[in-house]
């Protein structure tokens, strides 16, 4: 049986082999059976209710990088091994707050405005645009140095974790306080990409648009804008 280790299938060096191998991660993770989540947080620890599997993966090392939670996005089967056995996040899932919670969280996004279009249609549509945001930046990083680059390069990545944290597998993470954060993000990458008319990594205007996109979603602010439960702006 094939199968995939990061710390094993990823190399340090040389850097054009650990490129290529980051490259095609997405489409690995994307079409993999199933992904098993190996975290020293997780399997040294045995849990017994839904609701202390959910809280012990939301507080893991590994909930807080954004390359495993796009791994975890993009998974058809995401597992987690703890101590007493391997779980699945669809069955922990079953636990009808979490449910519900995810449910109240999708309503406020977006992506699922009452318009017509049903919440399998608000996530396929957040998971094209974090794609094509993914695929501008992979480019972009390359084509500037660090100081001549009109966007900002971890913001852009903080951006894009949020937006993965917007999709309904894992918004139940996000705590109430946090979740103008994801509007913010989800309004934002519909401002840039929802038109469907903006090719990944690519513009009819070459380079200048592509790094002009970025720099618009770049300035978007993760820090001071407040909004409560309902969507209003706070004055």
């Amino acid at each position: 049986m094939p199968f995939w280790i990061d710390t094993i299938c990823v190399p340090l060096l040389p850097r054009k082999a650990r490129k290529t191998a980051l490259l095609n991660a997405r489409h690995i993770f994307a079409t993999a059976t199933a992904v098993l989540v190996l975290d020293p947080c997780l399997y040294r620890h045995a849990v017994g209710s839904a609701t202390e599997a959910l809280l012990r993966i939301k507080h893991s090392s590994w909930a807080k990088r954004l390359w495993t939670i796009q791994a975890g996005v993009l998974a058809k089967k995401l597992c987690f091994q703890f101590l007493n056995g391997i779980r699945n996040l669809d069955d922990i899932m079953l636990s009808e707050y979490e449910k519900d919670r995810a449910q109240d969280i999708l309503h406020f996004l977006p992506c699922k405005r009452g318009d017509g279009r049903t919440a399998g249609d608000g996530d396929s549509m957040l998971t094209q645009m974090l794609a094509r945001l993914d695929g501008d930046m992979m480019p972009a990083e390359g084509m500037l140095g660090e100081d001549e680059r009109p966007f900002d390069r971890l913001k852009l990545r903080t951006i894009l974790r949020w937006g993965y944290l917007a999709s309904p597998k894992f918004c139940w993470m996000v705590d109430e306080g946090e979740v103008w954060r994801l509007r913010a993000v989800t309004d934002v990458l519909e401002q840039v990409y929802a038109a469907g008319d903006v090719g990944v990594g690519e513009t009819n205007s070459g380079v200048d648009e592509l790094l002009e996109r970025l720099r618009f979603i770049s300035a978007v602010d993760l820090k001071f804008e407040q909004l409560d439960w309902t969507g209003k702006r706070n004055a």
